[in-house]
């Protein structure tokens, strides 16, 4: 018999929760009580906690709604979407590796490896549902992707042509289009789709990193992350005198930078007459029907249950 909820409400099921809330759905009252007592002996020689996860695989009750808005089109990043299975933007992602490597005399990827990603628990403690690859592997996946993504934002930062761009003109091979250049801004703010933001902060400070210093990366990421928020309106008259800022060490990844910019534009518009709240609306819905930011949406939304 189907269950009767309120109709904003997805019937709730085991998937929404964290893994290790899991085995907690299945305790009986005296084990409940037992377990519970144990969690309460042992904090107390426990010197630090766990790091919160962060990152994580959409609710099945969400994704079923509408799967194509949360599925990656053309780039997967990150371990979650990953099945080690090549892909049609492993060259790509292959050569960002190479150029980056030849830009600062690094010669073994081996070395990155080591200074972005040391331990498992870099890995364990930040991403849900982690799956059982082996370490190296997994490292090696997220350092690729965390200089693709470092290199995507040189790229986009120059805004140049290959002929008058020596550092990431290479890229122009692969993005060559406003529809690719559209197609990876989105798959980037997908909910599973996500790096540690922190890794990109390790990228930006390598030594001898001049080209794309870390303050260079967060003036790109909020150039970014403003062209992608629904709520901020691009006339520069209509923020007159106001400036968003978002701080890169404050974020968590890319989607959680996108929340926080999605809130604070916001209640920046709740601030204006009314006149002028009327002229954001329809600058809104214009921007939602020219563009596809239902996922966008989407994926913010989730970013609050996480």
């Amino acid at each position: 018999m189907a269950q009767h909820l309120h109709p904003y409400y997805p019937i709730p099921t085991i998937h929404n929760f964290p893994i290790e809330q899991l085995h907690q759905m299945n305790l009986n009252p005296v084990e409940w009580e037992i377990y519970m007592k144990e969690e309460i002996k042992n904090a107390e020689h426990k010197s630090t906690f766990e790091k919160q996860k962060v990152i994580g695989f959409v609710p099945r009750a969400l994704f079923e709604v509408k799967p194509q808005s949360y599925c990656p089109r053309i780039l997967t990043i990150g371990p979650l979407y990953q099945n080690l299975l090549p892909s049609p933007m492993d060259r790509c992602k292959a050569i960002c590796v190479k150029k980056f490597m030849e830009r600062y005399h690094i010669s073994n990827v081996g070395e990155i490896m080591e200074q972005l990603i040391p331990k498992p628990e870099e890995l364990s403690n930040i991403y849900f549902g982690l799956p059982t690859y082996n370490f190296e592997s997994l490292r090696l996946l997220v350092t690729v992707d965390t200089i693709f993504i470092h290199e995507f934002f040189l790229f986009v930062s120059e805004d140049c042509p290959a002929s008058e761009n020596k550092k990431s003109g290479y890229l122009y091979t692969f993005i060559n289009n406003e529809i690719t250049k559209s197609q990876i801004r989105r798959d980037l703010l997908l909910i599973g789709n996500q790096i540690p933001m922190s890794f990109l902060k390790k990228i930006a400070e390598f030594p001898n990193n001049r080209d794309f210093s870390l303050d260079h990366l967060k003036a790109t990421v909020r150039s970014f992350i403003m062209k992608q928020n629904p709520f901020f309106s691009h006339d520069p008259s209509f923020y007159k005198g106001k400036h968003f800022k978002i701080d890169l060490s404050d974020c968590q990844h890319l989607l959680d930078a996108l929340y926080v910019s999605c809130t604070e534009t916001f209640k920046e518009s709740t601030r204006q007459s009314e006149s002028d709240q009327i002229l954001h609306i329809l600058y809104i819905l214009h921007m939602l029907y020219k563009c596809d930011r239902i996922t966008i949406i989407g994926n913010v939304l989730h970013k609050c249950v996480l």
